[in-house]
């Protein structure tokens, strides 16, 4: 074979290469126009939320075990002191059995590669003469994963200790149900004050979690005070020890987006990638709160920025995965409901589902009506009450309404309430006046200052109306079909969504808290239709609607939202040339 002539040397013939550059050049050409490999910006956008979730899934964990060391201080500071003083106490020896627990490779691995990050943006910022006030982002970054892997070591001291004063992972209800009536309004009352002066003080500490995020994203493109996350998840805190009747998701939700915000704004991010960067944070909080991975990257795509093109959907899924490894890490590998058995006996039980979630979609139309019409009423009731008191004035209630019943489970965040929901525990009479108190306590709540989310309190309102539904329809058609659990199981994804609006976001919620795919269909069919009628009589969820009377209208679209809160005295000039007449 004869080399061709003129090709540079080619080993080719020269037909052959004619032949084949055209198709060359086109794949030269293409290669360009589609970038095989992520940018450069890309792959730091990743970096940031893989970084965001570890600190959004630290601040979950953190915040959960705060509420408990708090609540037992709060109501038995006794069993605090036992533990730090008596070494031969029974409290003493659990927490040196959960000692051996506490796993030092995460820390371990954390502070080695913060070191190798700092170690190299010194190198770079000294080889390019970097002033001392201005480091690199690796020397940044090096920094803040530093300080995240000390956090996580922390972190195992503080939930091995909380698992040593409340034993076998227990909540709040216990406790509550131990307390005498004046100890309980006691907390209500000084709690309550607590929360009004932070209030009063900062307005970090004010608001609802999830309508926060999404005004922050639609309108300033994701820019938030660094500060306002550990203030409003501290407040919220505050409130569910104090008895609060809210849920601690949607405050784990702001610290993990203004975390995520303050560290896109440090390190100059532009607007898009920052408003990415909140959504990634926003979903690291959700799955780090349920160990749901997947429904907190849907919640964060579906309800805060409402985009799922790929430039947003791996930074918040990379986010969400990492969020869920640190919870993992903490508590273990386990469903939040584990040992809850989802039975469906005939093929055509599943008819018996229509209904439950017509029902549901009404429950929850009705709960978010009670949130609002209850915040209106009590705002001109207490028209002459300082601000700072009102949030004891509604907690104290709250306390006194509960006592009364005899019924604690509407207290708190009410997970304990809730296993017992799904485990066939209480009476169906209870299951009603848990369902109707819950629905007061949280609209309550939130009424009078209280901080905190909607999330967990629709699952337990959802919860409870499934199992109300599941024993009438046994009472009718007897062990022909499953138990009240099963329907209450369901309740929960039904509610949920008529509360939010977001039916994908549900169902991937409530199987990956029970880890049971014999769910989904039933499940599928009951949030869908709880939908259709919610949509029917609310027209927007919960947290469209706070947004609504602030005159933000997502509906709309970001641009029109953005012309609505500038003002005309903002816009206009008032600097103006003139021009004479004989000009």
């Amino acid at each position: 074979m004869t080399q061709g002539k003129g090709n540079g040397g080619s080993l080719l013939p020269s037909n052959v290469t004619a032949w084949t550059r055209a198709p060359l050049e086109l794949t030269r050409r293409a290669a360009e126009d589609i970038p095989l490999l992520p940018s450069q910006d890309h792959i730091t956008l990743v970096s940031l939320a893989a970084l965001t979730g570890l600190l959004a899934g630290l601040a979950a964990e953190l915040l959960r075990v705060l509420v408990r060391l708090f609540g037992v201080l709060m109501f038995s500071p006794g069993s605090l002191w036992e533990l730090a003083t008596d070494r031969g106490s029974p409290m003493s020896q659990r927490f040196d059995a959960e000692w051996p627990k506490v796993d030092t490779h995460f820390m371990v691995v954390g502070l080695s590669t913060a070191l190798l990050m700092f170690a190299w943006g010194y190198y770079r910022d000294h080889r390019n003469g970097v002033p001392e006030g201005h480091r690199s982002r690796s020397h940044q970054l090096g920094i803040a994963v530093g300080a995240a892997a000390l956090a996580h070591g922390v972190l195992q001291v503080l939930v091995a200790a909380a698992d040593a004063v409340t034993p076998g992972h227990s909540g709040l209800l216990s406790v509550f149900q131990h307390t005498p009536w004046w100890g309980l309004c006691g907390v209500a009352l000084v709690g309550g004050v607590a929360v009004g002066v932070l209030a009063h003080y900062l307005t970090d500490a004010r608001g609802e979690g999830v309508p926060i995020v999404m005004k922050s994203v639609a309108l300033k493109s994701g820019a938030m005070r660094t500060r306002s996350g550990p203030i409003f998840a501290g407040t919220a805190g505050l409130t569910v020890a104090s008895m609060g009747s809210v849920g601690l998701e949607g405050p784990v939700l702001v610290f993990g987006a203004a975390s995520a915000s303050g560290l896109g704004q440090a390190l100059g991010l532009s607007r898009d990638r920052l408003r990415v960067l909140v959504a990634a944070g926003a979903a690291a909080g959700i799955s780090a709160g349920f160990n749901a991975p997947i429904a907190g990257a849907l919640f964060a795509l579906e309800i805060v920025v409402g985009d799922f093109a790929l430039a947003t959907f791996s930074p918040v899924v990379i986010a969400s995965v990492v969020g869920t490894v640190v919870h993992r890490s903490i508590e273990g590998d386990f469903p939040v409901f584990a040992g809850v058995d989802f039975v469906m006996k005939s093929s055509y039980e599943i008819w018996l589902y229509i209904p439950l979630g017509l029902l549901c979609g009404a429950v929850g139309t009705l709960f978010v009506r009670s949130v609002e019409s209850i915040s209106s009423r009590f705002q001109r009731l207490t028209s002459g009450v300082p601000n700072f008191l009102q949030p004891a004035i509604g907690l104290l209630a709250i306390c006194l309404m509960a006592v009364a019943l005899g019924r604690y489970e509407v207290l708190g965040s009410g997970y304990d309430t809730l296993q017992n929901l799904l485990n066939n525990r209480l009476t169906a009479t209870v299951v009603g006046v848990i369902l109707i108190a819950k629905i007061a306590a949280t609209s309550l709540t939130l009424a009078s200052g209280g901080v905190g989310g909607v999330f967990f309190p629709s699952l337990m309102i959802g919860a409870s109306a499934g199992s109300l539904f599941g024993a009438g329809a046994q009472q009718l058609l007897g062990d022909r079909i499953a138990s009240p659990a099963s329907y209450a199981i369901v309740g929960m994804g039904a509610v949920l969504t008529a509360v939010q609006h977001a039916p994908l976001t549900a169902v991937v919620m409530v199987f990956e808290l029970c880890n049971d795919y014999n769910i989904i269909l039933p499940l599928l069919v009951a949030c869908i239709l709880s939908t259709l009628v919610a949509t029917r009589a609310l027209g927007m969820s919960i947290y469209q609607r706070v947004l609504k009377r602030e005159g933000i209208v997502l509906s709309r679209g970001k641009e029109q939202n953005l012309l609505r809160s500038i003002k005309v005295s903002e816009a206009m000039r008032t600097e103006i040339c003139k021009v004479q007449q004989s000009t």
